[in-house]
């Protein structure tokens, strides 16, 4: 549904190429946008039990309600986005607000994984290899490097385009490094999780979870919308603690770390 009035959101498929999925914070007729390609769309948003993620070699079967796409947290956080003061840059930048991004793509990265049976953050993790990766080697090395990770060739060749794109010559040994983010953001928020009051995160649209505090008596909460995963606070904090056995990480090594 659409914040506000309970629209629904409209989703809108395109032919983007190496575009993905986002949310549009336009309104159409009164409702939000969603804009994705087919593929993803298919997938991701349709109910379609037996679809599966078949590209990588962890494989999963999942369905549309098995975990939020990322794309569907950044819808909630961008609408959420608009009602607060710092909704324009202006605001942000008067009130020297902290990037965004690292906690934006960390939340949507955890959501997309949170009910899944096995919530492993393979995709994050290998984004931020296949960076430090492109850093160190070519584009034809890299590709033949993540050939132990990645079997299908278009996928793994998605990888590396997302890794070298930007490069004037992807035969040097340089790389875009903004897939780090999600790893990077993911890892944080697990690590101060105990402190971070998620309801109040989403609610106040697209801002660090270190200005979360600070802004608390600045928000409007009349028109906000949170996730339905996200209300009930203990098992959300006991969904994050599983996606941290699943994936093997301890408080002490996150501390270690950051």
């Amino acid at each position: 549904p659409g914040p506000g009035d309970g629209r629904p959101a409209v989703p809108g498929l395109h032919d983007g190429g190496q575009q993905q999925a986002h949310a549009h914070h336009q309104r159409l007729h009164g409702a939000g946008a969603l804009a994705g390609g087919h593929a993803e769309t298919r997938d991701r948003w349709v109910p379609r039990p037996h679809a599966h993620a078949h590209t990588h070699t962890h494989t999963h079967t999942h369905t549309a309600q098995a975990a939020l796409p990322p794309e569907g947290t950044h819808y909630f956080r961008g609408m959420n986005n608009c009602q607060q003061p710092w909704g324009r840059s202006q605001a942000r930048r008067r009130l020297s607000l902290k990037p965004p991004n690292p906690t934006e793509e960390g939340l949507a990265s955890l959501h997309s994984v949170l009910l899944r049976k096995d919530p492993l953050l393979w995709r994050a993790a290998l984004l931020y290899y296949t960076v430090h990766q492109a850093s160190l080697v070519s584009f034809s090395q890299l590709f033949s490097s993540l050939g132990r990770f990645v079997q299908d060739p278009h996928t793994r060749w998605d990888y590396c385009v997302r890794a070298k794109r930007g490069q004037s010559d992807t035969a040097h040994r340089r790389c875009f490094s903004k897939d780090q983010v999600y790893l990077d953001g993911l890892l944080r928020i697990l690590r101060h999780r105990d402190s971070i009051d998620f309801p109040l995160l989403v609610a106040l649209g697209k801002v660090s979870f270190d200005d979360v505090e600070r802004l608390r008596h600045l928000a409007r909460l009349e028109k906000v919308r949170i996730p339905h995963f996200m209300q009930d606070q203990a098992r959300y904090a006991q969904q994050l603690a599983r996606i941290m056995a699943a994936n093997q990480l301890t408080d002490e090594e996150l501390r270690s770390i950051i």
